[in-house]
């Protein structure tokens, strides 16, 4: 066994330096969230979405050959 002394056993993020660049750090990665948050919904959350309802589904998969064909009642 060896006698180690509280002084040697303190780890160097325990330290003044160590707590300033855990501060940095984190700042730093807080930024980034922040920055990657702003781009979001700057650039991706407002795209617009598309129509799914069942009207327009049935447009989309059934079109009207022509535009008679699109006012026309339909038969049975």
């Amino acid at each position: 066994m060896h006698a180690v002394s509280g002084r040697e056993d303190r780890s160097w993020f325990r330290s003044a330096a160590g707590l300033r660049f855990a501060v940095e750090i984190g700042l730093i990665v807080a930024a980034k969230l922040a920055l990657l948050a702003v781009l979001y919904f700057a650039f991706v959350a407002p795209q617009p979405r598309a129509d799914t309802s069942a009207a327009a589904m049935r447009a989309h998969v059934l079109p009207a050959t022509s535009a008679a064909d699109a006012h026309a009642p339909a038969v049975p």
